[in-house]
């Protein structure tokens, strides 16, 4: 097959205005995903779209148990009300209210 690219885990961008962090999810259109490296803005990053990611920042005062949908929101963390962001993928651990980071399954 002639015109295959890739398997469609990651995918390389460029960085948005005020770049961004290593491990910290973020958004690329409507893609959400966790960038490998930090990245300054315009420089290009591969962003990992599928897998499994602990120490993602999660809305707090919001438990977790695995298999809830997850969004990203504005404030750049994830959290279980649809109406505020974008799918994101699923807990693939259970969290505690009181935690500020969570484990997620990206399902881009």
């Amino acid at each position: 097959m002639t015109n295959f690219v890739s398997n469609g885990n990651s995918l390389q961008v460029n960085a948005p205005v005020g770049g961004v962090v290593g491990g910290e999810a973020t958004m690329v259109g409507t893609l959400v995903g966790i960038p490998v490296t930090s990245a300054a803005e315009g420089e290009q990053y591969t962003l990992k779209l599928k897998g499994v990611y602990s120490g993602v920042k999660k809305k707090a005062a919001e438990a977790w148990s695995v298999g809830d949908k997850l969004y990203f929101n504005a404030q750049k963390e994830l959290e279980k009300t649809a109406a505020n962001g974008s799918f994101a993928g699923f807990a693939a651990e259970s969290a505690q209210a009181a935690a500020v980071v969570g484990t997620v399954l990206l399902s881009n």
